[in-house]
């Protein structure tokens, strides 16, 4: 009776024993569950999380592409009204070029003097208008009559003797006639050498460089 007994204490300790490392082992398993399901719902979130973050990456991406074909197309836009701009501005030059050929021709004229002074005012109208809208345009005409002659500005296409001419001179291979009006644009840089006609530079013997009377 007493080994039954015995082994019945052994025995119900060895359950007790089993029972509480079940015990164990069940809030261990419990703890592992609720990590797990934390863990779960941390890379859950950092899913969502990289897919927003991809998602803006894509959209940011689209946002750039269509910011920068909007850009290539302004920018094509812009060339082909500046080549407009362009063919416009020779267009309004070349007339100009028409005009004031006209004026020195019609200054050489038999034309009578009271029907010159009427066609040369209305051409020099046109002109000034012409010069207007040019500057309107950023294009600038350089001022070079009566002045004299800068290679950097003009080319010259003929001299004159001071007998041909009922002006007083004041400088060197003085410009007497502009048969080409030259330009420049706003930022001075140059657009069209003038076409002049100057005093020939064998006239200044009695002149310095500077136009001056040389001292007998």
């Amino acid at each position: 009776m007493f080994w039954k007994f015995w082994n019945n204490s052994k025995l119900d300790s060895e359950l007790v024993e089993i029972n509480k490392r079940l015990d164990a082992q069940e809030k261990t398993n419990q703890l592992l569950l609720e990590k797990l399901d934390e863990n779960s719902q941390q890379g859950n979130k950092m899913l969502r999380m990289h897919y927003k973050a991809t998602q803006e990456i894509i959209d940011g991406q689209e946002k750039y592409m269509k910011s920068f074909l909007m850009l290539e197309q302004l920018k094509t836009e812009h060339q082909q009204l500046q080549m407009q701009n362009n063919a416009a501005v020779n267009c309004l030059i070349e007339i100009l070029d028409d005009i004031d050929l006209a004026i020195i021709r019609l200054h050489d004229s038999e034309v009578h003097e009271e029907g010159k002074d009427s066609w040369q005012g209305l051409f020099k109208g046109w002109a000034n208008r012409i010069l207007e809208a040019l500057r309107d345009n950023g294009i600038i005409e350089i001022e070079l009559l009566g002045k004299g002659f800068d290679p950097l500005y003009a080319e010259s296409i003929g001299t004159v003797t001071k007998e041909q001419l009922n002006m007083e001179i004041t400088a060197y291979c003085q410009i007497v006639t502009i048969f080409k009006r030259g330009f420049v644009n706003s930022d001075g840089i140059l657009l069209r050498k003038a076409q002049v006609i100057t005093v020939a530079d064998s006239e200044y013997e009695d002149l310095d460089s500077n136009g001056e009377e040389q001292p007998n």
